[in-house]
């Protein structure tokens, strides 16, 4: 059952991945399963709910579109990451890191603490 699980695991990841926004009642009708099973699967291979662990997912892709693909539009990037507007996306945002993505993807990358020159 487990490999099954590691299986389906690295199935909900790539699916994550690809279109981000990606609930876990719309994963499960892609992988023939109940939403339950998701988040259970997510859970035992993160230690998180899948909330948590979708939301985690989601951001590090809109930072990685921001800072890879200047010519995508911060629309075209909130609305793949699954915000409605550009507006939520904005909101949630700055939330989450304290600047708007504009200011984020032209703000120089943060330096690792060891980091030497």
């Amino acid at each position: 059952m487990a490999y099954a699980q590691d299986g389906l695991f690295a199935s909900i990841q790539a699916a994550k991945a690809a279109s981000p926004g990606l609930s876990a009642k719309e994963l499960a009708l892609n992988h023939g399963c109940c939403r339950q099973t998701i988040s259970t699967v997510v859970r035992k291979q993160t230690g998180t709910s899948f909330r948590h662990w979708s939301a985690t997912c989601r951001w590090d892709v809109a930072v990685t579109l921001l800072r890879d693909r200047p010519s995508m539009s911060i629309t075209s990037i909130g609305s793949h990451v699954g915000f409605s507007t550009v507006q939520a996306f904005d909101h949630a945002f700055r939330r989450r890191f304290g600047l708007s993505p504009g200011r984020f993807r032209t703000a120089p990358p943060p330096v690792a603490p060891n980091a030497t020159a």
